[in-house]
């Protein structure tokens, strides 16, 4: 019965969203200020209904994102992909690559300070993230960004409407936990060395 509720709750919720997008369109809003409001609302409504599954966790999980993003389940992913694979794989592989390699040389150069190392080393990742998709973005998948952008300024929307959220809630969550992880490894070390 659960299923049922759900499938009536999807039809409807997909079903409104074209008469809802053409009202907003009628009322002023551009096509990015509804892609944002969109994306917003879907993003606080996966954390709120799949906050203990946020993320891929391992290799299953990773090729199931994959396929979806391949087959369309994953509509930008599959726009993506249709554009340029090769280009997509470089961008995703390079930008965690990258975030790990700069993040590790940030912890060690400052290793001396273990606290700041762990602060800064975890505020870097979302930032080279973040930033490497941006240049991929900006360059090879320009064209797609354009036609996601509507008209409007394809900088604006991409930091604004497209990455602007997922930056914010990274680098806060990661501003968080680092202070308090590199607290606990204070912590267990004192206890060790006793």
């Amino acid at each position: 019965m659960i299923y049922h509720v759900l499938a009536f709750l999807t039809i409807l919720v997909w079903g409104s969203t074209f008469v809802s997008t053409k009202v907003l369109l009628d009322k002023g809003l551009t096509p990015s200020d509804i892609f944002l409001l969109r994306f917003t609302l879907a993003y606080v409504g996966m954390a709120l209904a799949s906050h203990k599954h946020w993320r891929c966790h391992n290799l299953r999980d990773e090729l199931i994102m994959m396929i979806a993003g391949i087959t369309g389940a994953d509509e930008f992913t599959n726009v993506l992909w249709v554009a340029s694979p090769f280009w997509l794989v470089v961008v995703c592989v390079g930008k965690a690559v990258l975030c790990g390699l700069c993040a590790g040389l940030v912890a060690k150069a400052l290793r001396q300070r273990q606290t700041i190392s762990c602060i800064l080393a975890a505020l870097t990742a979302p930032v080279v993230n973040t930033g490497v998709f941006a240049i991929g973005m900006l360059t090879v998948f320009k064209p797609v960004l354009q036609d996601y952008a509507g008209g409007t300024n394809i900088v604006y929307f991409l930091f604004v409407a497209f990455i602007g959220v997922n930056f914010l809630v990274e680098f806060a969550v990661n501003a968080a936990m680092s202070a308090a992880i590199a607290r606990i490894v204070q912590v267990v070390q004192k206890q060790l060395e006793k």
